[in-house]
């Protein structure tokens, strides 16, 4: 049998018909199709023409078909959420850490529903039970980012041997019953500016500041973080974007709990984000008086730092620094739902609303994805809608 034995691509496991699979293990070509569908063999197509993985063959008799012993293969006695955190922390292709991370969270979703359970014994109707369970929690996009990295982990866990089967073949993506975030509640109206601005002008200058810069640009907090004083023209009215504070996370004990990490100063994610952006006659005044106050701030590291807002040595501040700065100012000016990142959500809108080109939209935003730009940054209301038609019937009719 092994000279009729056809190889696929480069890499890949030696392949059989479905003939010669089934006279293998005893059944019909019918069965061997349901047992595809099953998820228990896997099938490869090589040209137009399917065939069976020898190596799926080999899970389902439970030892090595073709290898050099015929004992048994026993399969894994980790945990889902065992298997998941050894795998992840040996790296996800060139995935950074933070990517890594955000899959952790995406599985810890699962933790209490299937985590302590022995992944081999994970089956299809558990994925379904399980993520009906959290339909009416998450989001679809949180479901959907949870639901292909548990799929992959189990393909990984099939291909590796370490599963009898791939419960995951026939699990199609979950949509979410949670009510979904009206739009207006992801970006700031006027006044809610106004507000931030008069109220944290009066608590803390390097705050307004930061607020008065993401307000006019809409740059991402990293980005903020990373700016140099070198970076600011002040009589162009410019800031250049060449580098951003980021978090870097470190091994992960278990799928529950966030990794350990640390803020690194690294070059921006894309060529896309490396751009120089005009500043609001607002943010120029509050930058030079901020500028005035650390030169005379009695921390020679603050006042020398070459960072716009350093931190207390005087290097660039902490991401974690930043967000304790916002939740003090949150908590003692009694204000709800001010995030750095809905700056960026705001300006994104702010630029389609005013109908400037996604091409420009995603030079100014720094982002090379139109999609991103136009499913996560923008939030048009229905108000805005209404007010749209009315603009386009105004200038379509005026003339009737």
């Amino acid at each position: 049998m092994e000279k009729n034995m056809t190889r696929g691509q480069p890499g890949s496991s030696l392949l059989l018909t479905y003939q010669e699979t089934a006279h293998l293990l005893g059944v019909t070509k019918g069965d061997v199709r349901q047992m595809v569908d099953d998820g228990q063999l896997r099938e490869v197509r090589v040209g137009s023409k399917p065939r069976i993985s020898a190596r799926s063959i080999g899970h389902t008799l439970g030892y090595d078909l073709f290898g050099s012993t015929s004992v048994p293969r026993a399969y894994s006695e980790l945990t889902l959420s065992q298997y998941a955190v050894r795998l992840l922390n040996r790296g996800v292709r060139r995935a950074h850490s933070r990517t890594t991370e955000n899959y952790r969270y995406a599985l810890s979703l699962l933790a209490d529903e299937l985590g302590h359970i022995r992944i081999a014994d994970i089956r299809e109707d558990d994925l379904r039970r399980a993520f009906r369970r959290l339909e009416s929690r998450y989001a679809t996009g949180s479901l959907r980012l949870a639901h292909t990295v548990t799929r992959c982990i189990l393909r990984t866990a099939y291909e590796n041997g370490d599963i009898p089967a791939d419960p995951t073949r026939r699990w199609e993506a979950p949509k979410s019953t949670k009510p979904r975030r009206d739009d207006d509640e992801r970006v700031y109206s006027a006044e809610e500016i106004e507000t931030i601005f008069r109220t944290s002008r009066a608590y803390d200058a390097e705050l307004y500041t930061m607020f008065t810069v993401l307000e006019c640009t809409g740059m991402r907090p990293g980005e903020l973080l990373g700016l140099e004083w070198s970076s600011y023209d002040d009589a162009a009215r410019t800031l250049h974007i060449y580098q951003t504070v980021t978090r870097r996370f470190g091994t992960i004990r278990e799928l529950s709990k966030a990794a350990k990490s640390e803020s690194v100063l690294s070059v921006p994610k894309s060529s896309y984000s490396v751009r120089t952006l005009r500043l609001s006659d607002r943010a120029v005044e509050a930058l030079d008086a901020w500028r005035g106050t650390l030169r005379g701030d009695t921390n020679r590291a603050r006042a020398d730092s070459r960072f716009i807002f350093p931190g207390r040595l005087g290097g660039f501040r902490s991401l974690s620094g930043a967000e304790k700065k916002l939740q003090q100012y949150r908590t003692a000016q009694g204000v709800r739902g001010v995030t750095f990142y809905k700056f960026r959500h705001t300006m994104c809108t702010r630029l389609a609303l005013e109908k400037y080109p996604i091409s420009l939209i995603q030079r100014i935003m720094g982002d090379n994805s139109p999609d991103v730009i136009a499913r996560v940054y923008t939030h048009i209301s229905a108000d805005d809608a209404l007010r749209a038609m009315d603009s386009f019937f105004a200038s379509r009719y005026s003339a009737d």
